[in-house]
């Protein structure tokens, strides 16, 4: 994802074939022995939070405000090896973005769905759907009829899903 110059939150897609890492961020020949000595007062970072929005909104990278962050900390130098990659994975996940398309499935909606309103797909877990299917004896073989009434469409995508693609097989759906 990278940022436009047209307002906040406003990006394009770009295709990439690897990841940018911050380890390289990492010196590993300076690291402290233990963090013993540091102490969390919240003085050991130079920038202010409003800084740091500059810089994002400014259309700096993850990596450029990472290094930013890393220069401007008093303690990073002290902090173990261990600590230090600790810190660098938290300020990736927190100021890189990436989008990761998957293909969708059955589950995925569902979870998505539960977790969005579950109201609109009636409140149906996958469990509960599994069981349906079951208990329905949907396979790859036979005739259905599917009432659907406030699924958003999920019931007859797992249906469809469970009876398979290379099928002559097919779903009446009868709408409310």
């Amino acid at each position: 994802m990278v940022p436009l110059k047209t307002g906040p939150r406003n990006y394009s897609l770009e295709v990439s074939d690897r990841v940018e890492s911050l380890q390289d961020l990492k010196n590993s020949s300076i690291s402290g022995i233990d963090n013993r000595c540091i102490f969390d007062d919240g003085t050991s970072q130079k920038l202010s939070k409003d800084e740091i929005l500059e810089l994002r909104e400014a259309g700096k990278s993850g990596k450029e405000i990472v290094g930013t962050l890393i220069e401007n900390s008093k303690t990073f130098a002290n902090k173990t090896e261990y600590s230090q990659e600790k810190y660098l994975k938290k300020k990736e996940r927190k100021y890189s973005q990436y989008l990761v398309i998957h293909k969708p499935t059955v589950r995925a909606l569902q979870e998505i769905y539960f977790q969005q309103d579950h109201g609109k797909i009636c409140g149906l877990r996958m469990d509960t759907l599994a069981l349906l299917f079951s208990y329905s004896d949907v396979k790859s073989e036979g005739l259905y009829l599917l009432y659907d009434s406030g699924s958003s469409g999920l019931v007859a995508a797992g249906m469809l899903n469970r009876i398979g693609a290379k099928t002559t097989e097919c779903i009446t759906k009868q709408i409310p």
